[in-house]
Parts: structure tokens; sequence; C-alpha cells
């Protein structure tokens, strides 16, 4: 949010701090705050003795306690100042370490900041080709990996190296990205971030006698960048063919470019796709992704000549290499024994997937191992639980996370209405309908469709769903022709579904077709850990962004684990809501504050 002065002030009182962690880690990371906040406001004048102070405490760190990732982010930051600030001869010594830490322990992330601090270097030394190069790789990668400050950084940089080369409309670009930096509270001022590039770009305006022309750039100068993005370490299978696809369509506008997989009989399920649908696709390479599958990557549209297979062969072939890397590592790391829980740490962030007690942790590593599955799921607990985050989790870890999900409430639709909101219908297909209307199944093609309370779904449908179930075929009211559709269907009960087949009020073939993989969600009164998390991660969430967020106070703490929360996480979530809403917002919370009802 840009405020670096409490950022700097928070590393002051780490640096003081007497931790019971280890000695030389909070100082660290109280050198790393005040550091980031030294970059953030452009205030760091003595940039030779900041990466020293960091350096230090990389090797104290080293010495002490083998914390890697603290250590990663003192290197990283250190190489960040000195790029931008330091001398040559420092920020070369800065950035190796830094490349080679990282290869270690492998981060996109980390990586393209590396790459976008080498190209700042070397711009301020005159190698500006080569800069360019760096700079645009690190920007696809830092747009991968949804950076969106590390983005538009990199933006500036291109548009200072393009007023460097002398370009005429480089200067609107170079204020539009400061402009854009700013409001996201970075200070651009005369000594603020990345001021060098602008004095080089002022260094290096083109003579009076004009600017050269730009010297065309060489078949092989033009896939360096989409090979460096291909090969960055640590990245993922999923994103590597999502960046496969993002690269291949970026060398043609227009174009369309289609990832599928191939099983054994050679049918094909498409993976990733960019660009308009409905292009024929003209060309195709096939290649391996180092586990097994085959892979078939094609291009088509305008632009796309003969040419271009021999573009999408090195496309491919270096994506072969990057998957199986990928393939490698992963089964090279540790699997925990089965029935484990996956450490915390190896586990993807979901957003709102609070995880402190044993259980979620063990639904969450569940949901992990349930990501490359296509099978349907049926997630049962108390209303309130969490049951449609735990779906929007296995949406987003899936292959379909790029895809529509639609969540469907089978409890909140008027039974007369229920067929033709579920499958659809066409205008004129019963009274009252004037215009087509697709359905939720159809809504979520490609995708996850999330079916809430299953146990409210008419008897009389309930054939209809398991017809799609089997062969993905719905006839929407009004059609002659049924269609086919490819979707995830995940149901979620707080009935008990077993209960209501013998009661004959839900149809067993049904039942067992839906159970394929039965998740719960337990109350929030069987994880109690998990209470203070979640009231913690609702107040950060509730608190206007403007202000700073409310801390719990001792009484506050001690009555949300007294009360039995019958409403579960709901329950918890209004509470906090209820503590918020009343002005002035409180810099404490107590139990006065949060007016639990008993």
């Amino acid at each position: 949010t840009g405020r670096a002065d409490a950022l700097r002030a928070l590393g002051e009182r780490l640096s003081a701090a007497d931790s019971v962690v280890g000695a030389g880690v909070t100082p660290a990371l109280g050198a790393l705050l005040i550091a980031t906040a030294d970059l953030l406001a452009g205030k760091s004048d003595d940039v030779a003795a900041a990466v020293d102070r960091l350096d230090q405490y990389v090797e104290d760190l080293t010495r002490e306690i083998p914390w890697q990732e603290v250590r990663g982010d003192l290197m990283l930051t250190a190489a960040m100042l000195a790029a931008n600030a330091g001398t040559p001869a420092q920020a070369q010594r800065a950035l190796r370490r830094a490349e080679r830490h990282f290869e270690r322990f492998p981060s996109i992330w980390a990586t393209a900041v590396l790459r976008r601090s080498s190209g700042v270097l070397l711009a301020r030394q005159g190698h500006l080709q080569r800069a360019r190069e760096l700079v645009e790789s690190a920007l696809g990668t830092l747009t991968l990996a949804g950076d969106q400050g590390g983005a538009i950084h990199a933006r500036l940089v291109l548009a200072q190296i393009d007023a460097a080369s002398g370009v005429p409309e480089a200067a609107p670009r170079v204020a539009q990205h400061r402009e854009e930096l700013e409001r996201l509270g970075f200070d651009l001022g005369p000594t603020g971030y990345l001021h060098g590039l602008a004095e080089l770009g002022a260094s290096r305006a083109p003579a009076p006698g004009g600017v050269p022309a730009p010297q065309p750039a060489s078949a092989l100068e033009k896939v360096v960048v989409p090979l460096q993005r291909l090969a960055v370490r640590g990245m993922s299978r999923t994103l590597i063919q999502r960046e496969l696809v993002t690269v291949a369509s970026e060398q043609a506008a227009g174009a369309t470019v289609c990832l599928h997989e191939l099983d054994s009989a050679g049918q094909a399920t498409l993976l990733q796709q960019a660009g308009p649908g409905g292009v024929p696709v003209t060309e195709w390479v096939e290649l391996s992704d180092g586990a097994g599958r085959r892979l078939r990557l094609g291009a088509g549209g305008p632009g796309i000549g003969a040419g271009w297979r021999a573009l999408l062969a090195v496309l491919a072939a270096v994506a072969e290499l990057a998957l199986e890397l990928a393939s490698l590592r992963r089964a090279g790391a540790h699997q925990p024994p089965p029935g484990a829980t996956l450490h915390e740490s190896e586990a993807p962030d979901l957003p709102g997937f609070i995880s402190v007690s044993e259980p979620m942790r063990q639904l969450k590593s569940n949901l992990v191992r349930l990501a490359r599955s296509r099978s349907t799921v049926i997630i049962s607990g108390e209303s309130g639980s969490g049951k449609e985050v735990v779906a929007r989790a296995i949406h987003d870890l899936s292959t379909r996370a790029g895809k529509p999900y639609v969540a469907f409430n089978c409890a909140a639709v008027p039974r007369d209405l229920f067929e033709g909101q579920l499958f659809g219908y066409r205008k004129g297909a019963f009274t009252g309908a004037a215009t087509d209307h697709p359905g939720v199944l159809r809504a979520a093609d490609g995708g996850t469709v999330l079916l809430d309370e299953i146990g409210e779904l008419p008897l009389e449908l309930q054939p209809k769903l398991l017809r799609f179930l089997e062969n993905g075929e719905i006839l929407p009211l009004g059609e002659r022709k049924p269609l086919r559709l490819d979707v995830r269907v995940i149901a979620a009960s707080f009935r008990d579904l077993a209960q209501l087949v013998r009661e004959r009020r839900f149809r067993e073939d049904l039942y067992y077709r839906l159970e394929v993989v039965p998740l719960h969600v337990p109350p929030l009164r069987e994880r109690p850990d998990d209470v203070v998390a979640l009231a913690r991660h609702f107040i950060r969430q509730l608190t206007p962004a403007e202000q700073e967020s409310p801390v719990l106070a001792p009484d506050a703490l001690v009555a949300l684990h007294a009360h039995h929360w019958p409403g579960n996480v709901r329950e918890l979530r209004n509470v906090i809501e209820r503590s918020l809403a009343f002005e002035p917002l409180p810099a404490v919370l107590g139990a006065e504050q949060l007016r639990i009802a008993m």
C-alpha cells in the first residue's frame, strides 16, 4: 500500500526486538523491512552500506539458522538495491549470489525480479538490447505470477530503455507507467526508485541529426525472450503449459493457439487455449510432459504459415524439457507417508481457506492431491461450515481453474422453474419463456458447477441429472437434439443423503454416481484451533482499505473460544462484520465490541 514510513517503523521495532526464535532472525527481518522501505520511498542514499548490511545478515543466518526463505528475501532485496543504484561490481556480485540461491530453491517470481534487476543494471551500463530481452522475459513471468506492481515496474524499465534508445513515443509511456506506480504507493521523485534509468535516457538522447532507424531483429533474436520465459526454474507443469500457449499466441496477433492432451486412443482433451474460438488449427506439433502424457500444440488463423511449424517445434522442444524437469523435481521431492498431511509450506495458498486445525490441514492436503482428478466430488457438512469454499478450492486447484465456476443452490429455486434453470430452455418452450436461457450446466461448460444442497433436487429431475453425469448430455426444454457438455460436477449437502435414499426421497443410482469422492467439512466447534485464525482473517478482509486492522484483545480471544458456534463459520463472519460496523473503528476489539449472542 505504499506506506514506507510504517514499514520502516516496523523494521526498526524488529531490529530492536529481543527474539526468542533466534538471535539473528529478527534483526535480519528488521534490516530487510528497512531496506524495502528505502527502496519503496527512494531514500536509500548509501546503497553500498545497505547492501553490505544485508549480506552480513545472510552470512549470520547461514551460520546460525538455515532459514532459506529469509535468506532468499535478503539476497533478493540486496540485488534489487544494488542493481538500481549501486556500483556495477557490487550489483553483479549481489545478483550472482541471489541467482545461485534461487537455483537451489527455485521461485518463478524471484527469477523474474532478478531478470528485471539484471536488465536494469545492463541498461545502466549501456547494453540496451540485452537489457530489453531480460526485462521482456521478466515481464511475461511477473504477469503469469500475478504481480501487478512488478509487471508495471518492468513496463517502466522497457519504456525507459526505449527512451535511452531514442524512440520518440517512449516519453508518454514512461509518464504513464510512473503514474501507475505512484498510484500503487511508489515514490518516483528525483531521488526515487529507478531514477538512474531516467538519467540514462536523458544522457543517451539522440543527436539533432535524427533518430537512427532500429535494426530489424533476426529470426533467432525473436525467440530469445519466449524461450527464456519457458525456461524459468520452479514453474509447475500447469504453469508451463499455460505459458507455452501464451507465448505462442503472442507471436501472431489474432491467431488461435491450443494445447491438447492425447489419450492412448488418440482422443484429444483441451487443456489450454488462447485467441478467438472457432478458428481452424492448421499447424500441429506433439510433445511429452515427462510423466507419460502426450500433448499436442496447435495454431491457426491469420499469419500462420508454413514457417510457423518450425517456431512451434522450437517452443515445444523447450517446453518439453521444462515439463520433464518439473516432473523430475516433483518426483524427487519428499513424499509424505500414506495418510500424512502435506506440510503447510508445500501446499498452495487458497483464498479464504484457513487450515490451522488438524482436520482442515488434512482436508487441504486431500484437495491438493485431488488437483489432477476429474472425478465427481460430494461435500458434506453442516450449514455455514464452508462447503462452498472447499468447492471453489477444488476448482482453483484443477486444470479447469481458468474456466467458468458456477454455483447453483438447489434449495433456492421454485420447483416448477427447476428444470429450465438447470438444463436451459429455448424461447417459446413454455409460457413465459420469452428468450433462450442457456441453463446453469451450459454456463459452466468447460469448467465446474457446484450443485449446493443437492438433497433438495426434485425426484423427477434426478434421472435427467444422472444421464448427464453418465454421458455428458443434456436436453434443454424445447430442444430436439441433446447437447454434449464438459462440466465437472461438485455436489454439496448438509442432509444425510444415505438417509434420504432409505426414505426413497433420493435415487440410489444417483447417490452412488455422486459419491465418487466424498469429502466432509467438520463444524467449527470440532476445530476450535481455526476460530481465532478465521476471526483474524475476517477482520483483515472486512476492515476498510484506508484503515488499520484492529487486533483482538485477550478477553475477545476467551469469548471466541468459549462460544459453541452453532452457525459455524457463517456465524463467526457475521460477528466480526457486526463488530466492525460501528464507528469509530477501535484499535483493539474486546469481548464487548464482538457482541457474541449467547
